[in-house]
């Protein structure tokens, strides 16, 4: 494995021993009515410590991305609790649960989401300043060590449209990593990337865990990324699966190591 630049320097660490992050408990998510009705994630319990990388793994559809969505208070469950920092997440109000997210999480989506006017610095700046109350002058030099950490300083000023679909990503994920979250929610972070570029948005993440205290949490189907996790959950039809690892080999093949 490569070893990540050291990003201590952007956020103050974390102290103390590693408690419970974030916790789902008896998670329920259907879709549709009637005979149309598809139960998306089925009596699932899930709990993360802080400073943990979890992955989550399954087949296609089997409710990763809805769970993913429902710990990270997007998506609201059927029945179950989630809780995050102590916050009893679905007893907040909706305009709670958004601060919540502004000042605690970051998302990393396989659309990029990003703003088609600003350049690349521009997209990381803004979250900075107002996600994370930085000055100009701050947030500038933010944005530029996360830039050149992932290889995107001397294409600070170009716009998405001027961007490869990795470089997008790359973005996004600085974007991301900015404001120095407590939670980050990364779906499919090295779908669009070679493994080069990959291995090096992983281990980013893998050091925003473990050297800041950010909890971070993966959905993937890339086998290559299960070194890097300290945690592994297997959903399969929308229920987690506990049997030693033997869906996963079976699912994705012999283990990377």
């Amino acid at each position: 494995m490569s070893t990540s630049p050291n990003l201590k320097s952007n956020i103050k660490l974390r102290s103390g021993v590693s408690v419970t992050s974030i916790t789902g408990k008896g998670l329920y998510k259907s879709f549709g009515e009637g005979e149309m009705r598809t139960t998306a994630v089925n009596d699932v319990s899930i709990d993360i410590k802080q400073g943990e990388v979890a992955l989550m793994m399954g087949p296609s559809g089997s409710g990763k991305t809805t769970l993913l969505a429902i710990l990270s208070g997007l998506l609201k469950p059927d029945a179950g609790k989630v809780t995050a920092l102590g916050q009893d997440m679905w007893a907040l109000t909706e305009r709670e649960r958004e601060h919540f997210r502004l000042k605690h999480c970051s998302f990393i989506f396989q659309g990029y989401n990003l703003f088609s006017s600003l350049t690349a610095r521009q997209q990381l700046e803004i979250v900075a300043q107002w996600g994370d109350g930085a000055s100009s002058r701050e947030a500038r030099k933010k944005a530029d060590e996360i830039l050149d950490i992932l290889g995107l300083l001397k294409k600070a000023h170009l716009r998405p449209g001027e961007l490869s679909g990795g470089e997008k990503q790359r973005v996004a994920i600085g974007r991301a990593l900015i404001k120095n979250p407590d939670f980050c929610f990364a779906d499919e972070p090295t779908s669009a990337l070679d493994w080069a570029h990959g291995e090096q948005v992983i281990d980013i993440l893998r050091s925003a865990a473990h050297d800041r205290g950010c909890t971070v949490l993966i959905v993937a189907h890339d086998a290559r990324v299960i070194p890097y996790a300290d945690k592994i959950f297997y959903l399969e039809d929308g229920k987690m699966v506990d049997d030693g690892g033997k869906s996963i080999h079976k699912t994705y093949g012999k283990m990377p190591s």
